[in-house]
């Protein structure tokens, strides 16, 4: 007994050590004791019709909403992101909706010229007006596709496809698809250029499947990757060792951000010469977050997991009768100094910005946008910033 005593204090030492630098934070971070007051929510309505829209980007100089859609229950079924590897009843009919707000109508863009017979399984996604002509876009999609093999049931085969359309068009059209099994393995968001051959996109595991993410992510270690590609060179890995890698957003031609979905921390990232990224600050807050958009002022915005518990664990499995709530972060820099407010949080009631992934303001017009990949439907709000 008396050898017992030492090692038994020993132990529980180490297990309270364990859950002061663990398990405390990961509660914490999954909001298990954060109060929700809903703000803003007043002036919002719910597009019912477009749902799992995982990100949304705005078209500044009219309005309209870019959109990367998909079903509930086809995510339920394949979204790697998630763990769920069902490619056999994956959606087979994700889309890239146009929401215009002036009429709350959409449409679905027509795909052209994408030859491969999987399709598209949509995740992050950016719309970036092109250099020569801003009325031409170039849409760059993550897709999740299936592995060549069906019987390789816990892979995929991602890809980053680029395609072009014209604002006002009903269509858009296939340029190329980017591909690198090796350092583009789990891409979550993409970043693109004005000239439509270059982008930096997150991935968000260093194992694409199995126990080792998950422990990853409950152990809050730095294992993502940010990475980069250009359509005639190949891809390189940026960065490395990066906290839950999620959203990524270029605010300038020398300037990205990335968001943390494991820790409450925002990476601003200087381009280098040769296209890796260097962390010249970390903007902390309270919140993960997912992706980020950046307004036409130049503040950016991005989801919060304000429950992030109850997201994973009631939410995505079952999001119609389980509603998550969101923050709406802003992240506001002038003269190298960075500001975070919350102007906008939901508690999820009547599925308004319910487990949202993206939010995307329209400084011009007064309005916010919120839309989730497991969301029963874009919200859109009548909303003036209040100041920072």
């Amino acid at each position: 007994m008396a050898i017992l005593t030492p090692f038994l204090i020993a132990l529980v030492a180490l297990c309270g050590a364990f859950y002061k630098l663990n398990v405390e934070p990961m509660l914490e971070l999954g909001g298990i004791w954060r109060t929700v007051i809903p703000r803003g929510t007043e002036t919002c309505h719910l597009v019912s019709e477009l749902q799992a829209c995982e990100k949304i980007m705005l078209h500044q100089p009219t309005g309209h909403v870019y959109a990367a859609c998909s079903s509930i229950a086809g995510r339920h079924a394949w979204l790697p992101a998630l763990n769920y590897y069902n490619a056999s009843a994956r959606s087979r009919a994700d889309y890239v909706a146009v929401y215009d707000p002036s009429s709350d109508s959409f449409i679905k863009l027509a795909v052209l010229g994408l030859d491969d017979p999987r399709g598209l399984s949509l995740h992050g996604m950016d719309v970036v007006p092109s250099e020569e002509d801003p009325s031409t876009l170039f849409v760059y999609l993550v897709n999740h596709r299936p592995p060549v093999d069906p019987k390789q049931t816990t892979e995929e085969d991602p890809s980053v496809e680029i395609f072009t359309t014209v604002e006002g068009s009903g269509e858009m059209r296939h340029v190329r698809t980017v591909a690198d099994p090796a350092i583009l393995h789990s891409p979550n968001d993409v970043a693109g250029t004005p000239d439509g051959t270059r982008f930096w996109f997150t991935n968000d595991m260093k194992d694409v499947d199995g126990w080792k993410a998950k422990l990853y992510m409950f152990l809050n270690r730095a294992v993502t990757s940010v990475g980069f590609c250009h359509v005639e060179h190949g891809c390189m890995i940026a960065l490395d060792k990066v906290p839950g890698a999620n959203g990524i957003v270029r605010t300038s031609e020398q300037t990205l951000l990335i968001g943390s979905a494991t820790r409450p921390e925002v990476r601003v990232l200087a381009r280098q010469a040769n296209n890796t990224l260097l962390v010249t600050d970390v903007i902390t807050h309270d919140l993960p977050l997912d992706n980020l958009t950046v307004d036409k002022d130049g503040v950016v915005w991005a989801a919060g997991f304000p429950k992030g518990a109850e997201l994973i664990q009631k939410h995505i499995p079952d999001p119609l009768n389980n509603p998550s709530a969101s923050t709406a972060v802003r992240i506001t820099c002038n003269g190298g100094k960075c500001t975070v407010d919350k102007p906008f949080e939901s508690d999820g009631s009547n599925n308004i910005a319910s487990g949202t992934t993206t939010v995307v303001h329209d400084t011009e017009r007064n309005k916010l946008f919120l839309s989730g990949v497991m969301a029963p439907g874009l919200t859109v709000c009548d909303f003036v910033a209040p100041n920072a």
